[in-house]
């Protein structure tokens, strides 16, 4: 673990101990830390989501119906409509 880690707009080092945020390039301390030597932590990386696309599509569905207060052969038509256009 080294005393500063990337920020994810790669902008930033962030300091362990103090979470202060350093410009890369504008900050005497960093770039002095750079200068002997050291290198900083990468970023973490961003968290990863996984969508269920024919979940969320049923979910749409039944909001459109809970919404619009139509049935389920109204929205049968209206999708089977919709598919033909």
């Amino acid at each position: 673990m080294s005393d500063y880690k990337l920020s994810r707009d790669g902008l930033y080092a962030i300091k362990s101990d103090t979470g202060a945020w350093h410009l890369i390039d504008a900050s005497p301390d960093y770039l002095e830390w750079l200068a002997d030597g050291n290198t900083p932590d990468p970023a973490d990386p961003l968290p990863t989501q996984t969508v269920d696309i024919a979940q969320a599509r049923l979910d749409l569905l039944q909001a459109l119906a809970n919404k619009t207060g139509m049935t389920d052969a109204e929205l049968d038509d209206f999708l089977t409509k919709l598919v033909q256009q």
